[in-house]
């Protein structure tokens, strides 16, 4: 998968996050209706894999995984020092790809930890999110990241791109 062309193609699409103009917008961008489970759905195109999650016939959040793993690749060993190496340099090499395709990001770094009940910054920095570190691309009426999400060592490592609608 090029990851920069398929950034470049996700972030210039026509957003919709009402169901139905979602389905429309990327399967005429060429994805094809894959499996559904629940609440979300998934659709393919080349080698990669987009998730949505929906609610009420609304989108709230979309998924393309770039680099997944597990404990297990790295064998038997006790130390997360590796891990974490390991992950902040896949994380850092999509973002320099997807950079290269759609310029420098707004922000790269940690999640803001607001209290829900404090005001987001100005520019429409997310404040909390399931990630660890994430990479923003603000777009018209949405947010293009680049994240890495790791829940606990049970789960697998992910290096994503999620788009999330900005409301309010």
């Amino acid at each position: 998968m090029d990851v920069g062309v398929l950034a470049h193609s996700l972030y210039t699409l026509p957003w919709r996050f009402d169901e139905g103009g979602f389905v429309e917008t990327v399967e005429a961008a060429g994805w094809v209706p894959g499996p559904a489970k629940g609440s979300w759905r998934a659709w393919v195109r080349d080698d990669a894999e987009m998730i949505a999650y929906f609610s009420d016939g609304t989108v709230w959040q979309v998924e393309v995984a770039l680099d997944l793993w597990d404990l297990e690749d790295y064998g038997d060993f006790d130390d997360y020092m590796i891990v974490e190496l390991d992950a902040d340099l896949r994380y850092e090499r999509q973002v320099a790809t997807v950079t290269a395709a759609l310029g420098p990001p707004v922000f790269d770094g940690p999640p803001l930890d607001l209290d829900p009940a404090d005001e987001r910054p100005a520019d429409g920095t997310p404040t909390c999110f399931e990630c660890s570190r994430y990479a923003l691309w603000p777009m018209p009426g949405a947010r293009f990241m680049v994240q890495f999400q790791w829940d606990d060592k049970e789960c697998p490592l992910i290096v994503s791109i999620r788009i999330n609608e900005v409301t309010g």
